[in-house]
């Protein structure tokens, strides 16, 4: 229970895929390396951090994962050894908070003497019913490493360089930080070295024995050619890989065999004819590949195939990518007589692609490598000119949508007259249609110009399902998926019988749909007319425009909003949340809490819930400097049962607990849980002892169930 808490993503698939394709005895030079072994002894002196660079095709995940294997049969063997691994992709976008707690899950479940550590965890968050951040995961990962259970702990981490550049930067920088050793594998990243000025560095690069072997396996693959070859003892000394000089060796040879596969070789003869014909480098080894398959009856299918993963907004499934390219080329319309197998996408695709474990779950396809996402780019936009690819899978996706009604969606009856909105079930007929529902309008966005088909399946939509609960007409579809384009001169909307103030399933009008979703360009085009109603609310929770930029943390349109004429900076809705309670709630920034304090006429301590109280549950120590310097606040109001005193005395910031204390309006006996008990409960004797010493303080005071602090 506590493993899927922490996480669902699991790095041993990746890791066993991996070691699976890898070529048996290539990469264990780097098990030889002086600098690898001083490592793993720990030798004084020796590096704590040492990080392998290499250039695209070197065999970076090769060594990486030959390196995990070796040191989890160093921590067979000693049970005193904690390891643990990660590795990056470019198809899969995730975060640094979650990569971290899939470290510590596959610890936990490793080695189950740090349950404890992950129980006080799950018991704190339990408590104030909240997710543990980044900075809490790692301050368990640093636990663990410096209770004296493990004598050595590793950490793997491949491909950083496929990490997006804020992931990079922050992922290096928490793992540094750790009392561990650490390895990892990239491409080579100037900009990052500096954050680990005690790393040592090596290179990757495949040796000639490793191509050789990597080669032999191949031919062993190849029944012509190893027929061909065991025929002619002579020229088993041939050298059949790249050249030496070439860093990008393990990709190039692999594909160049993928080539010669394909090449008709009856002779010796015709085998070197055609060895000598193989390009050398990479962008050159794409370029034969690609007119290779525009050579093939299927080149339609494997273009629009490599389409899809060259511009998708997510890593396909085989299934996904079989029933995205079963299209009309056309009209896009999805056909089931147009299927092909697996096996028949791989081949036509000559060698690009590849299927491969998700690092959540299922099979996925993916291209062999990101350098062939970025030549296929560049070839691809060339292609469809003057379409662009994203256009063309925009196109794709709402033709799916108009194909299954998703436009005017029917919703379900539950047999007592209400209507049921099953979103997952409408999945299910075709397994191409979550995609096309999430993705469709991020790819249009990225489309110059905006795609007309796009417009006009927006001008049909009198029931699209927005949300597991609401059904929204053109004009909430636009304004939620931020196409400003529809929304045009408010005289031009008229005349075409579009209404921007027309009320969605749960109330909700155009404004109050982009505002929700943080669309700043839709909101301020909307803004523009006369006649919008800025202060309207939704049926269900009473929520204007404002309050739903607030909950969603969208801290620019917050801004935009609050400059509207006649908007209600107060407003509540149906919990008597306001602006500020709510954005304390969503925002990290105190500049966007500031920014609202200075608008007119802001109440401070208007709603149920204090705003300040809020920011200290969070930890947000900016926000809540930022509120206590707003004259008139309420210090001792309560959130949920404890003033921003009780939730500091919780918390981990010392420094918060001052800063209140130190406020002249503040109560320390005030609230239903008294911030004395609450330390005490929490086991904070640093706490427990400065509020002790504070004049006023009742130590005998009772919370609302008669308990006392002792």
């Amino acid at each position: 229970r506590l493993a899927n808490w922490l996480a669902v993503l699991n790095f041993r698939e990746i890791q066993k895929e991996t070691s699976r394709k890898r070529t048996p005895q290539t990469g264990y030079w780097v098990l030889e390396m002086e600098i690898f072994k001083a490592w793993v002894r720990g030798s004084e002196g020796g590096p704590r951090i040492i990080w392998g660079t290499g250039m695209p095709g070197a065999g970076k995940t090769v060594i990486a994962s030959l390196v995990i294997e070796h040191l989890q049969k160093i921590a067979k063997e000693d049970p005193g050894v904690c390891v643990a691994f990660a590795y990056c992709r470019y198809t899969e976008r995730i975060p640094v908070r979650v990569i971290l707690a899939a470290l510590l899950r596959q610890i936990l479940e490793r080695y189950p003497s740090v349950f404890p550590f992950v129980q006080s965890l799950n018991g704190q968050h339990h408590l104030e019913r909240t997710e543990p951040d980044q900075e809490d995961i790692l301050d368990v990962l640093r636990q663990i490493s410096t209770s004296g259970l493990f004598k050595t702990t590793f950490y793997v981490l491949d491909g950083l360089d496929e990490a997006s550049t804020a992931v990079r930067f922050d992922l290096l920088e928490a793992l540094a930080s750790l009392p561990v050793r650490f390895l990892l594998t990239s491409r080579p990243l100037e900009s990052l070295e500096d954050q680990v000025p005690d790393a040592e560095f090596f290179n990757i690069s495949a040796s000639d024995a490793d191509i050789a072997l990597l080669i032999d396996q191949k031919i062993n693959r190849i029944p012509a050619l190893r027929r061909l070859l065991r025929q002619n003892e002579s020229i088993k000394g041939r050298r059949w890989y790249p050249n030496a000089e070439l860093v990008s060796r393990f990709l190039l040879a692999s594909l160049q065999m993928d080539m010669l596969q394909a090449s008709e070789c009856p002779s010796i003869k015709d085998l070197w004819d055609c060895f000598a014909r193989l390009p050398a480098g990479i962008d050159a080894m794409y370029e034969m590949t690609m007119k290779r398959i525009e050579s093939q009856p299927s080149n339609k299918l494997a273009k629009l195939a490599l389409t899809w993963l060259a511009f998708g907004e997510e890593a396909l499934s085989v299934d996904q990518l079989r029933y995205a390219v079963a299209v009309d080329l056309e009209t896009y319309k999805f056909d089931a007589d147009r299927l092909v197998d697996k096996d028949y996408l791989l081949s036509s695709c000559c060698g690009l692609i590849a299927v491969e474990s998700d690092l959540l779950n299922g099979l996925k396809f993916r291209l062999i490598h990101f350098t062939a996402r970025d030549y296929l780019k560049l070839y691809l936009a060339a292609h469809w000119s003057p379409c662009s690819p994203r256009s063309i899978i925009a196109s794709a996706c709402i033709a799916r949508l108009l194909q299954y009604n998703f436009h005017d969606f029917q919703p379900q009856a539950d047999g007592h007259g209400s209507r049921i909105i099953a979103q997952s079930d409408a999945y299910e007929e075709d397994v191409m249609l979550r995609y096309a529902h999430t993705n469709w309008a991020n790819h249009a966005r990225q489309c110059t110009p905006f795609p007309d088909d796009v417009l006009d399946f927006i001008g049909q939509c009198r029931q699209y399902l927005l949300g597991f609960s609401e059904l929204g007409r053109d004009v909430h579809v636009a304004a939620a998926y931020g196409v400003e384009e529809y929304f045009v001169a408010e005289f031009l909307l008229t005349a075409a019988g579009i209404d921007v103030h027309v009320r969605d399933s749960n109330g909700w009008t155009a404004l109050i749909a982009a505002a929700d979703k943080g669309m700043e360009s839709v909101v301020r085009r909307l803004l523009t007319l006369e006649s919008v109603e800025v202060n309207a609310k939704t049926r269900i929770d009473c929520r204007t425009a404002l309050i739903r930029a607030a909950f969603g943390g969208h801290e620019s349109t917050i801004r935009l909003l609050c400059k509207a004429p006649g908007m209600d900076i107060n407003a509540t809705d149906d919990k008597g949340e306001t602006i500020l309670t709510a954005a304390s709630r969503a925002c990290s920034d105190s500049g966007a809490i500031r920014a609202l304090l200075n608008f007119p006429g802001i109440d401070v301590n208007a709603g149920s819930a204090s705003a300040l109280a809020i920011a200290v549950c969070r930890n947000e120590k900016a926000i809540a400097m930022v509120l206590l310097q707003f004259p008139g606040i309420d210090v001792n109001k309560e959130f949920e049962g404890d003033t921003a005193l009780g939730w500091a005395a919780a918390g981990k910031d010392i420094g918060m607990l001052e800063m209140l204390l130190n406020h002249p309006g503040i109560d320390v006996n005030a609230g239903s849980d008294k911030p004395l008990i609450v330390a005490a409960r929490e086991g904070r004797l640093d706490i427990v002892k400065r509020l002790l010493g504070h004049p006023g303080i009742e130590v005998n005071a009772e919370d609302t169930e008669g308990y006392t602090a002792l």
